[in-house]
This record gives C-alpha cells, structure tokens and sequence, in this order.
C-alpha cells in the first residue's frame, strides 16, 4: 500500500535504522530482543519495552540504546505496560499481578492485585498514580503507599479510561455518558454522548478536547462537554496524543496497521504487520510496534 510522506522537518535516523520505505526506518532491536508491548514515558525520551524473555527494557529514541531494566517471572503474561514519570508499570491481567519498577531505584517490586483481572483502560495521573475501570468503579493504585482506593460512578458497566494533565480521569461506560472524575477535587462529572455502541477508546489532545471511538464505528469530540464532532471510524480504532498535542487514530486492517491524525491534515499511513502501539518521542517522531515481527519502525520527521 502507498505510504504518505512524513512532513515537517527531517530529524535524525535512529542509529541501526534500516530505511523501510520513503520517510519510514525499520528499527532492528539489538541481541535477537523482539518486543511484545511498549509504551513511551510522559517526556518522550524513553521507550519502555518487554521482550520475548520477559525482560522489561528502556530505550532511548535518539541514540537507539537498550538498557535491560528487570527481568519479570518466568510466568509473566504482560497485557498492559504503562510508563509515568516515576514509575513503569507491568500488568499480567490474567494472573493479577501488578509489577511496578521505580525510576529511581530500578527496582522490581510485585504484588498480587485481584482487581486487575477484570480491569480495563489502564492509565497515569501526572503524580503516577495509576487508574483503571471495573465494573462500575475507577480503582486507584498509589505506587508510593502501595494503597488502592475505589470511587463508584454509577456507570452501568465502564469500558473505557483515559487521564489528562489536568489529573481527571476520564471514563465511559454502558450509560450515553461520558464522566470525569477530578482527582484533585474528588468531584465526578457527566456528559450528555448518546450513540450506538460502547466506547473502546479515549483520549484527550492538547486542547483539552476528549475524543472517543466506539465498536459501532463511531468517532466524537467533546470540548468541555460539548459535541464538537462526530465521524465514522472503524471499530477497533484506539487513540495516541503526538508531542504537538494532535490526537491520532490507529487501527489494524488487512494492510496493516493505519494511522492519521483525527483533524485530517495527513493522508493515512500504512505499516505491515499488526501494529501494536502508536508512540510519539520528544523529537516529534512516531513509532510503530510491529507485534508480527516485534520491531518497531519510525519515522524521519515529525509527524
């Protein structure tokens, strides 16, 4: 399939990059390592990644170096992996098991975490503490005091979960609403999204608009709580948020993985395989996990 060309300024090729196609490296990870799930941390200068080996790794976009940060159990089965300023989080769902790795210490600690199993929307406010839906509740873990705390919104069942900078969580569930809860405030908010099918996705940009996707096919956009947009995109659409603030869809198709900014100011491109994370670095570039072959590829501009 055609790929569109990156535009904005040219940034420089990952050390090790082997060009894919115009404007696109494949990124290679070094000792045989393939990476089965991966996230950015807040800034953008580290890329966290688990391995074939359960090791949990950070990258550095710029000089392309790997650094085996922990190595998980043997039993490990890692379906979540959220990165805040201070501390990596490594969730196995299936086995509730919540691993935590503090930046300062790089130190792997676990515990058994029953809760996970049917968790959802995994997310950081900007204090690191981490949220996620069950049920009809958003649970709280603070990796400091190890303590979870529950908040109940009253959402017939919440399917997806999102937080902003602004540390609200954000969450959508069987209801036609859309609710905020303010961290800070502990106050929780609705609004009015009637649609078809249940959210799969949130995010919001750096506007502060909240954007939602559904397994109807549906995309909207709320600002302060008022319909801005709503658009068709392809059930299983999920969201990521470039350096510039641009929120971006991305999807898996027979082609591959295809993604776009939701303002339409580029063509979609296409990446083979089964993209399995969309990340942004602090130079603007966007990275692509390939889940098939578990390298990434990048771009050479900002996107």
């Amino acid at each position: 399939a055609a790929v569109a060309k990156p535009s904005g300024a040219p940034l420089p090729v990952p050390a090790g990059a082997t060009l894919a196609w115009t404007g696109m490296y494949r990124v290679e990870l070094p000792y045989g390592k393939r990476a089965s799930i991966a996230a950015i941390d807040p800034r953008g200068t580290r890329i966290w990644f688990v391995d074939q080996n359960r090791t949990l790794n950070a990258m550095t976009p710029d000089g392309y170096k790997v650094f085996p940060i922990a190595q998980l159990p043997g039993g490990a089965n890692i379906d979540a992996l959220v990165v805040g300023y201070e501390y990596v989080y490594a969730l196995d769902r299936a086995g509730v098991q919540l691993y935590q790795v503090s930046l300062a210490t790089e130190l792997l600690t676990w515990q058994s975490v029953g809760l996970l199993r049917d968790g959802i929307g995994f997310s950081v406010t900007p204090n690191d503490v981490l949220w996620f839906g069950r049920n009809d509740q958003l649970i709280s873990y603070d990796p400091r005091t190890k303590r979870i705390a529950v908040v109940g919104t009253g959402a017939s069942a919440i399917t997806a979960v999102t937080t902003d900078s602004a540390a609200r969580v954000w969450f959508a569930g069987g209801r036609d609403v859309v609710g905020a809860y303010d961290t800070r405030t502990a106050r929780l908010t609705e609004y009015v999204l009637p649609r078809r099918g249940a959210a799969t996705a949130l995010a919001v940009d750096g506007r502060g608009s909240l954007w939602v996707a559904t397994d109807g096919g549906e995309l909207f956009s709320l600002s302060d709580g008022v319909l801005q947009l709503s658009a068709r995109a392809a059930a299983g659409t999920t969201f990521s948020v470039s350096r510039g603030g641009t929120a971006w869809t991305l999807r898996n198709g027979p082609a591959g993985g295809l993604y776009a900014p939701v303002d339409g100011s580029r063509t979609v491109d296409v990446v083979p395989g089964s993209v399995g994370a969309l990340i942004f670095d602090q130079s603007g570039r966007a990275w692509l996990l390939d889940r098939t072959s578990g390298v990434f590829y990048a771009t050479v501009a900002a996107p």
